[in-house]
């Protein structure tokens, strides 16, 4: 099964591809019927809900606590959460790409971050649909989604009777995450993702309006506040220009 969905094989292909090999090496390579079996026993490991608000209703999802529920159960994923003690930090990420003339697709992926890992192998697909990447189409089809990742902020998930923390942190382009916020633009009067500053506060570089990460989960702006930092001097010892 892994091998046929990395070489992105299809059933037809397997099929014709088995009966071309010998018979004693045809012999020890599963028959397709016994390879469809075994992808419809590992679709029931997590439910797989549709998304009737996407494009022809051609979309779908997983839930969060379902897919979690499913990855801690790895003893090498729970060893790695509980260095950190009893907070499982996530990193939420979402694009949409252009994948055909007249169809655009939005995939929305999760990572745990102690497990250290960057590959697409540990992104963790929440939602996949058809559909464009703007603000009504978001808020409808991955409504459900940014619910559940609100509830999981502040409950928290339970998993074999041990209860974890969740800590959210967003890491996306700028498109997407402008969108969240209901920016309209980065020429707009509220142009900011990280904090609430205005094009009248632009040039104040001693103003420090409300950030947004007190109320919506967001990474710290780390390189932000060095670069302020760096332009800051740079206006102090007049080598801007």
């Amino acid at each position: 099964m892994a091998a046929k969905d990395e070489g992105l094989v299809s059933d037809k292909a397997f099929h014709e591809l088995r009966m071309a090999l010998p018979e004693k090496v045809r012999s020890h390579v599963p028959p397709l019927s016994a390879v469809k079996q075994e992808r419809k026993s590992q679709n029931k490991e997590i439910q797989v809900i549709q998304i009737p608000e996407a494009k022809q209703a051609d979309g779908a999802r997983r839930s969060i606590r379902d897919v979690l529920q499913y990855l801690v159960a790895i003893p090498e994923v729970k060893d790695a959460i509980k260095k950190d003690g009893s907070k499982i930090k996530l990193r939420f990420a979402a694009d949409g790409r252009r994948t055909s003339k007249r169809i655009g697709t939005v995939m929305a992926v999760f990572n745990i971050l102690c497990e250290n890992k960057a590959t697409y192998e540990y992104q963790y697909t929440l939602a996949l649909y058809n559909g464009k990447e703007d603000y009504e189409e978001l808020k409808a089809c991955l409504g459900q989604t940014f619910q559940e990742i609100d509830d999981l902020k502040a409950e928290g998930i339970s998993i074999d009777g041990e209860h974890f923390d969740v800590e959210w942190y967003c890491c996306s382009d700028w498109k997407f995450l402008a969108l969240v916020y209901g920016l309209n633009g980065a020429s707009s009067k509220y142009f900011c993702i990280w904090c609430y500053c205005c094009k009248d506060q632009i040039n104040n570089l001693d103003s420090h309006g409300t950030r947004k990460q007190d109320v919506c989960p967001m990474p710290q702006p780390q390189k932000k506040t060095e670069k302020l930092r760096e332009v800051e001097s740079a206006c102090q010892s007049r080598q801007l220009r």
